[in-house]
């Protein structure tokens, strides 16, 4: 095996390790201010805080705690489609809010930095 598969290898095994860190701080989030976000989001926007029934407690989890992230990093396209009302993401605590886009940002950059490790591996540059 060369240098570049094995340096491929363990970036993959990183961002691996990096994606399962993010998902066990998902399910700590939902687990401990699940009530919080709940309460900001139950009025205006019910949709947010069913993540539906046939599954495990930490599939709920992760759907709800993803949801309302991806809601309140790209706020503008939900609000123009409907889904979620203006005053909801504004009344969210920020302090909860700067985490949960925290972690959204750091799984999408985390998928593209693998996208772009293995793309370049394939196409011969690496």
């Amino acid at each position: 095996m060369s240098i570049t598969k094995l340096i491929v290898g363990y970036t993959c095994g990183v961002v691996l390790l990096a994606l399962c860190a993010c998902t066990a701080y998902a399910v700590y989030l939902g687990h401990t201010q699940g009530h919080l976000m709940r309460e900001h989001f139950k009025e205006n926007s019910p949709a947010l805080i069913n993540p539906g029934n046939g599954y495990s407690y930490i599939y709920r989890q992760l759907q709800f705690v993803g949801g309302i992230a991806c809601v309140l990093t790209f706020p503008n396209f939900f609000i123009k489609h409907g889904t979620v009302s203006a005053e909801d993401i504004k009344n969210f605590p920020s302090h909860l809010r700067f985490k949960l886009v925290a972690l959204y940002r750091t799984v999408i950059s985390i998928y593209m930095f693998m996208a772009l490790t293995v793309g370049l591996m394939e196409s011969g540059f690496l």
